[in-house]
């Protein structure tokens, strides 16, 4: 595949869905939704309710009208995945791969599944277009064993052992060269879901290890109680904690608001029932934008490292100050919702005061720092590098200092626009949940 290595995949989970009886929807309504996702600046959507196999006709409608909005369309194949039949899913295959751009085949399997999994790869790879993308989405490296030997929808097995990098190992022997996963992390009864960044530090450094992008979930929804629907600052600080430590895109949770009925049925998603967009949306949105300027120089390097700049660190016991000077108190105050993400990343991401990389200092009282260079490693003279800045705060306001003593010019893009920096040290100001790239280029 060639999205996430040289450009990013930007997905959005489902698509406006066909006129259907019991949802009363239009094709105004999908025509308008798949218009709106092309003007958010996303790359890809994945088809939900048109099935190839069960409603084929809607199918090609829904490819048409992506195609027609210049994305992406990847087909849900109904007889793939765990309801996998050899026969009906070739011909549906042979219908729709050769003029669709890709086919989602599972979501979430154990090894147990793979042998079929690896069946339905062959019998896609024989039929698709040269640009194909078979589509898997892989649980989280937080399951137990037993999740990841058996997979999604069965049944608690604690004789099962696996896993993740094993996991990863048998996944990639199959012949898939990225890694898409989903952990979502705002629940009601924390600010932030343990666990959520040493999932992402897990997956980043495995994907930096084999060279192969990965693609993250994004929570823009809420799916059953407890789990509630993040604002927009929110969906700003996933997208860039996720870019941060190197993903080469994102993907959204829910698009459109699927059609449901009982106690399960979605929170508005980044799209309502009638088409009409949300905060989320608006959102995703600015920072796919975002994701579009920078694109060119992003892939242009590697990702080496991310680290967790704090002015406390590990021990929050006594005053600090932020990189202006100014008195702060510990995060563990009770005045961030953020400080989840502080305490709950011991495991799998390094908490700096201050950090230097090729001749630039960058301290913060609160923000994640991913930095790239060239191959290698930022080491030679003139050699390109950058630092990817996102806030790790989603309810408040954050800065970074930034000393540049190798006198290298700055390219600095942020939500507001790029401008060219040239001076020795100079303030970077991150809004709630908000990024920044600062692009070197040499003196």
């Amino acid at each position: 595949m060639t999205d996430g290595k040289k450009s990013f995949f930007i997905n959005a989970y489902l698509a406006p869905p066909p006129p259907m009886k019991e949802n009363g929807f239009s094709d105004e309504v999908r025509k308008k939704g798949f218009a709106t996702l092309k003007n958010g600046n996303f790359t890809h959507v994945m088809g939900f309710y048109e099935k190839a196999g069960i409603n084929d006709e809607e199918v090609g409608k829904s490819a048409e009208i992506a195609k027609s909005a210049g994305l992406k369309y990847l087909v849900n194949y109904a007889f793939a995945g765990r309801n996998f039949e050899d026969e009906k899913f070739a011909r549906s295959v042979r219908r729709f791969a050769p003029i669709t751009d890709g086919a989602v085949l599972f979501d979430e399997p154990g090894i147990k599944q793979f042998p079929a999994l690896e069946k339905e790869l062959r019998i896609y790879d024989a039929e698709k277009r040269s640009d194909g993308f078979a589509y898997v989405n892989l649980p989280s490296a937080e399951n137990p064993p037993w999740f990841l030997s058996n997979g999604m929808w069965t049944e608690r097995d604690d004789s099962a052992d696996c896993d993740f990098d094993e996991y990863l190992s048998e996944f990639f022997a199959l012949g898939f060269d990225y890694v898409s996963y989903d952990d979502y992390p705002f629940f009601d009864d924390a600010p932030l879901k343990n666990g959520y960044l040493k999932q992402l530090a897990t997956v980043s450094a495995r994907s930096r290890e084999r060279g192969v992008p990965f693609f993250p979930y994004i929570q823009s929804c809420s799916w059953q109680k407890g789990v509630r629907t993040p604002n927009f600052a929110e969906v700003l600080w996933q997208c860039g904690v996720s870019v941060a430590f190197g993903a080469g895109g994102v993907q959204y949770f829910c698009f459109f608001t699927p059609y449901s009925n009982g106690e399960n049925r979605r929170a508005v998603a980044m799209l309502d029932f009638d088409g009409n967009p949300t905060e989320r949306f608006f959102a995703a949105s600015t920072f796919n934008g975002f994701l579009k300027r920078i694109e060119a120089d992003y892939f242009s390097l590697s990702h080496e490292k991310t680290v967790l700049l704090s002015a406390v660190g590990k021990n929050a016991c006594a005053v600090k100050k932020n990189a202006s000077g100014d008195a702060k108190k510990p995060f563990d105050d009770g005045r961030s919702k953020a400080i989840s993400a502080l305490s709950m990343v011991s495991d799998g991401v390094m908490i700096e005061r201050e950090a230097e990389f090729c001749k630039v200092k960058v301290a913060s009282d609160a923000a994640f720092v991913g930095f790239f260079s060239q191959k290698n490693g930022g080491k030679e003279q003139n050699e390109k590098f950058a630092l990817f800045l996102s806030n790790a705060f989603f309810d408040r306001e954050t800065e970074a200092i930034i000393e540049n003593s190798g006198k290298n010019v700055c390219k600095m893009s942020d939500f507001c626009g790029t401008t060219i920096v040239k001076k020795d040290r100079f303030s970077v100001k991150l809004g709630k949940g908000e990024s920044a790239f600062l692009f070197f280029s040499g003196n």
